[in-house]
């Protein structure tokens, strides 16, 4: 699914070509799709995605290695389940 799917949930004062520009881009972006997949499940929490990076190459070259999002009010936050993402991706 394309991210721009869910360019009607950001704020009307941001675009989406200035929000994912840059060496983050890709990242932000991949982000951004994990939250809205928890969206409507977190309240009072807000929906939260994170993505981990491999950097090692540099930032343009960054790879996502794991990504996560908060599914549910009083589960694991986005952070964690990217980091047992990656823990159980690699069989850590």
């Amino acid at each position: 699914m394309s991210w721009s799917a869910f360019a009607h949930l950001l704020p009307e004062t941001l675009s989406l070509t200035s929000a994912w520009s840059g060496p983050w881009g890709p990242a932000l972006a991949a982000a951004y799709v994990e939250a809205v997949r928890g969206v409507g499940r977190t309240h009072p929490n807000p929906a939260v995605g994170c993505v981990l990076v491999d950097t090692s190459c540099g930032v343009a070259g960054g790879e996502i290695v794991a990504s996560g999002h908060h599914k549910r009010a009083g589960e694991g936050h986005a952070e964690v389940n990217a980091l047992d993402a990656l823990v159980s991706d690699r069989g850590v």
